[in-house]
């Protein structure tokens, strides 16, 4: 069975398809590459300390950790964590139909012809996204030879093994007519190396020769680098001084959500009715003010930032929203004449619309502003009951924040919308402030 296994590169900025065929790593059986930058995979566990300060975000985001392509069954394996439900499988921009899913892996078909075989060797963008929950996205690699090394002694013959899937073919030779197969003869000595001939066609696959000794083992080969540094959280303004050696940095900035606007105050509608002898009564109908709409919430952005090492940054954090405040009832006095026909109200008074929730901020040493998350509108006031001739049930809810200088994924309206991200104020409850996330 011929597999091939990537831990891919997320150096990806604004969304960008990684280029086909940068690398490629070609082995009998299972065939792996290293892995590289995955800043993004850490934001998904560094969510998990977010998750404390807002209960709505009790779930993680989804992670990647691998992928296996399965040459033999046409098969994608993903592995990871924290995966949704409904798995929906894109790679660039064709659709894999999902064979199973659970929270840690989800197994896809290659679509119906369209094997392994048939993509152009190179690397690929791979898409997961689920029901009610943020996409994760990585890289996939698709076979690919590196440059052919010079032809070693022939050792001896081993016994015959498992027989291998074939390899693409080579650039087409000359080929003069194929004679029949000759008999086996014995094994003649090494001859000195020549120069490499022209790549013919393939041939029949032929049963494996008897198995070689095992060669010694060659040198232990030099340390790799770290595709992680570290990473630092903020819940209130600070700075960060970037570390020596770092060039570029991973920001996600959330804005503060906004507040919910105040309810409208109560008031009551007095009618009073005389019979035919004068003798008069009043009834009293009390009825409350509209509610006040909830605050948007704070937009989302993520970017890629070139910094200078020893340099001193600051981290602006959103302050939420404050509430408007309610409007007050009425007096529940005797408004009209109560010795006549007559109808008359005694109003509430308007609520105050609420605050907008701050701006999230990443600022370079010149006091510009690199990247930015907008803090989320406050919900309009609610109306007191008979301040004005209609009042609606509920007031209109604040739009939620945008980003700049990043890539914007949230954007939620008022208290109506889904709570996703950091999510917005709903019917009298308070906003979130807002976040910051810096990994190097």
């Amino acid at each position: 069975m011929g597999q091939h296994k990537s831990d891919a590169d997320f150096a990806l900025s604004r969304g960008k398809t990684p280029v086909r065929g940068e690398r490629a790593t070609k082995a009998k059986g299972i065939v792996m590459s290293n892995r590289k930058v995955i800043v993004a995979s850490w934001c998904a566990v560094l969510m998990g300390l977010i998750l404390s300060i807002s209960p709505a975000q009790a779930a993680g985001l989804p992670l990647i950790i691998s992928t296996t392509v399965n040459y033999t069954n046409g098969t994608l394996t993903i592995n990871g964590q924290n995966f949704g439900s409904s798995a929906s499988v894109t790679l660039d921009s064709m659709m894999f139909p999902t064979m199973s899913s659970s929270s840690s892996q989800v197994v896809a078909n290659f679509p119906s012809g369209t094997p392994p075989s048939s993509f152009t060797p190179g690397t690929y963008f791979l898409t997961i996204q689920f029901k009610n929950q943020l996409p994760t996205i990585f890289t996939v690699d698709i076979g690919a030879n590196g440059a052919q090394g010079p032809t070693g002694a022939q050792g001896p013959a081993g016994a015959p093994g498992a027989a291998g899937a074939a390899g693409p073919a080579g650039p087409t030779g000359a080929a003069g007519p194929m004679g029949p197969p000759g008999l086996q003869g014995p094994v003649g000595p090494v001859g000195a190396t020549g120069a490499q001939g022209a790549q013919g066609n393939t041939g029949p696959q032929g049963s494996a020769g008897p198995q070689g000794v095992a060669g010694s083992q060659g040198p232990v080969g030099p340390s790799g680098t770290s595709v992680f540094n570290g990473m630092q959280e903020f819940t209130t303004t600070g700075t960060f001084t970037i570390p020596v050696g770092i060039t570029s940095i991973e920001v996600q900035l959330w804005g503060a959500g906004g507040g919910t606007g105040g309810a409208g105050g109560n008031g009551n509608t007095q009618t009073t009715a005389c019979n035919f002898f004068g003798a008069c009564a009043t009834t009293t109908q009390f009825a409350s003010g509209s509610i006040g709409g909830g605050g948007g919430s704070g937009g989302y952005t993520r970017a890629i930032v070139p910094v200078t090492p020893g340099s001193t940054y600051s981290v602006v954090v959103g302050r939420a929203g404050d509430n408007g405040v309610a409007g007050n009832n009425s007096n529940d006095t005797i408004c009209g004449n109560s010795s006549t026909n007559n109808t008359c109200t005694d109003p509430g008074s308007n609520g105050q619309n609420a605050f907008s929730g701050g701006n999230t901020q990443f600022i370079d040493s010149f006091n510009s502003v690199l990247v930015a998350a907008q803090g989320g509108a406050g919900g309009s006031a609610g109306q007191g009951f008979g301040s004005s001739i209609s009042v609606t049930p509920n007031s209109p809810a604040g739009a939620g924040g945008i980003a700049a200088g990043g890539t914007q994924t949230t954007n939620i309206i008022g208290a109506n919308s889904p709570t996703t991200g950091f999510p917005p104020s709903g019917l009298g409850q308070p906003a979130a402030g807002g976040y910051a996330l810096l990994v190097w």
